[in-house]
């Protein structure tokens, strides 16, 4: 099948081809992709694999052992599919539907290295979880965040293109795996930001949740404060084991409560959607749902003669079959669950309150890491207290440290989007890309030694590259950190007061 590729993976998709050639393979599999992928030396897959220890000599050397049985493994595949083997065509098809999916109108390197993430028995796969120790979903994750996808894609693209899921499991156990997010598998896979703080907090709703009856904690604070990051951090320390034994096997689930609303057009139809919800979480025995924003859960999917999600809920809570972690806004709570007395008694608010300045700086701190390996940029210390106290000081509709976080963010993206690839490099890249043509042109033709000639000047032009791209990075970290100036300028952006009157001294 023809499929359309930008320029760079156009050139990947050729040279595997001709490393197949080279190495006498006879056939073409998914590690001469990889190994093209790596050869060319440019691009996010390429800038993603380096990140982690992928190298184009590490990649050979873990073949190289293997060679003999993959040829005769290849061979067998090769007569059914041509010059590529079926294992490269389900890698070429999965690559095809990524980039669909994100929205992406011809296949990039980084479909490529996801597509291959997406066959474990490929050689290339292996080869890679070799490399990294199992480590291999720190890859797919840096190439996702390169990407900058909305979440829903980038969850989309693994439930549906990456994972490989029997039709039969899905009916089974459908309405958690549909409507759920398991926050303790993501802190497990490093998903999950770290939580800096909010012990006291999280020992009440331990304490909470470890009781024998109405053991279902409801966390109240202003929107921005950090509720959701609170039980995420439950959710870390699950994985590492440090709760009590009650809880040491249970699972943390995101009810997505307008998933379940969505699309339930008859009568009853979204009633009998929570009542298989609750009967799978009872059937598992090691789920706790966390609702965000559950005050939306009150007239949630009520219809003329039917209930609502709350009470659909109500009996299962108070009878301990379900467990519940809430989170909403004071307002909300008095609006919705004030009025309704037998709702309340099912809930212990715990209270989220907005972390000081001090606690705040702590929490960027401990954080800040994180954007700085988003941004590929320095944040300096300083940046992160005047982060905190000018938007403490100066922006006054929002909380922390939601409103500290957003600040260092986006400074850090303008630091990121001014950042401009010398021309000099740019001009090396585009002599590369003719040599490199020049010389597979060559190996076509039968010109062995005059390639072998191209070769050894292209590795002169690489290493010039390489040394001015190192300089250029130096000078970017020395010169380009976010600072103080960076943040000031984003808080007298926001709101419209001007830098001269956002002195350091004020604060």
């Amino acid at each position: 099948m023809n499929y359309k590729y930008t320029f760079l993976a156009k050139k990947i998709i050729d040279k595997m081809s001709v490393i197949a050639k080279e190495r006498d393979d006879g056939f073409v599999e998914t590690q001469h992709l990889l190994l093209a992928l790596l050869s060319l030396e440019e691009g996010v897959a390429y800038n993603a694999c380096q990140e982690q220890g992928i190298t184009y000599d590490a990649v050979v050397s873990h073949i190289e052992y293997t060679s003999k049985q993959d040829h005769k493994v290849g061979l067998a595949e090769a007569s059914v599919g041509g010059e590529y083997s079926p294992m490269v065509e389900k890698v070429l098809s999965k690559a095809a539907q990524i980039a669909q999916k994100s929205g992406y109108p011809e296949i990039g390197s980084e479909h490529l290295l996801l597509a291959i993430m997406s066959v474990p028995n490929c050689t290339a796969f292996q080869v890679i979880d070799e490399i990294t120790n199992s480590n291999w979903r720190n890859l797919t994750k840096s190439v996702f965040q390169t990407m900058s996808l909305a979440p829903t894609v980038v969850r989309d693209i693994v439930k549906n293109i990456m994972i490989d899921k029997p039709v039969r499991k899905q009916e089974n156990n459908g309405f958690i795996e549909r409507y759920t997010l398991d926050l303790t598998k993501k802190a497990r896979d490093n998903q999950l930001d770290a939580v800096i703080g909010r012990e006291t907090e999280t020992e009440r709703i331990l304490q909470i949740l470890c009781r024998r009856t109405k053991n279902n904690p409801c966390l109240l604070g202003e929107p921005g404060v950090g509720k959701t990051a609170v039980v995420e951090g439950l959710a870390w320390r699950i994985v590492s084991q440090d709760v009590p034994n009650a809880l040491k096997n249970k699972r943390i689930l995101t009810l997505d409560l307008s998933g379940l609303v969505a699309g339930s057009k008859y009568r009853g139809e979204f009633e009998e959607r929570i009542k298989k919800i609750i009967a799978e979480v009872k059937q598992a025995g090691d789920i706790i749902l966390f609702l965000d924003e559950i005050h939306t859960m009150v007239g949630a999917g009520s219809a003329e003669g039917t209930l609502d999600a709350s009470n659909i809920l109500k009996p299962a809570l108070s009878r301990g079959e379900i467990q519940i972690i809430g989170a909403t806004t004071y307002s909300e709570y008095k609006k919705y669950f004030e009025k309704d007395a037998a709702l309340e008694r099912r809930f212990q608010p715990v209270d989220i309150a907005e972390p000081t300045v001090d606690e705040a700086i702590e929490i960027l701190r401990g954080i800040k890491g994180y954007y700085e390996s988003y941004h590929n940029t320095v944040i300096t210390d300083e940046a992160v207290v005047q982060a905190v106290k000018l938007s403490s000081r100066y922006i006054n509709d929002r909380h922390l440290p939601d409103k500290a976080i957003d600040v260092l963010d986006e400074a850090a993206s303008r630091i990121s989007m001014s950042d401009q690839r010398p021309k000099q490099l740019n001009e090396l890249d585009k002599e590369l890309r003719k040599l490199d043509k020049e010389r597979e042109d060559l190996i076509i033709a039968g010109e062995f030694e005059e390639a072998k000639l191209k070769k050894k000047e292209i590795a002169k032009i690489r290493r010039k590259a390489k040394k001015l791209e190192a300089e250029w990075l130096k000078q970017k970290v020395d010169s380009h950190g976010v600072g103080v100036d960076e943040v000031c300028e984003v808080v007298s952006m926001w709101t419209k007061i001007p830098l001269s009157k956002l002195g350091v001294s004020e604060t």
